[in-house]
């Protein structure tokens, strides 16, 4: 599997999540994600919010995410 750097990254924030979940975590693998599948960014934006709900930077992230779905699906 040749995955690139942000790719690689989220898998590695990925292991590190299943040792110990926190929602700063969450909230740097959809700040990752963003880049390249942002359907992820918002599974896991939300995964933080449901954790810390007043945690503003998944909630951008949350909402970038969601943009970018927008603009994906309209073309």
């Amino acid at each position: 599997m040749n995955l690139g750097k942000n790719e690689l990254a989220a898998k590695n924030f990925k292991n590190a999540l299943k040792l110990h979940p926190d929602f700063n975590l969450y909230t740097i693998i959809a700040s990752v994600e963003l880049a390249f599948d942002p359907d992820l960014a918002l599974v896991h934006a939300t995964k933080a919010l449901e954790i810390e709900p007043n945690w503003e930077e998944a909630r951008n992230i949350l909402n970038m995410a969601k943009k970018l779905i927008a603009e994906k699906n309209s073309t």
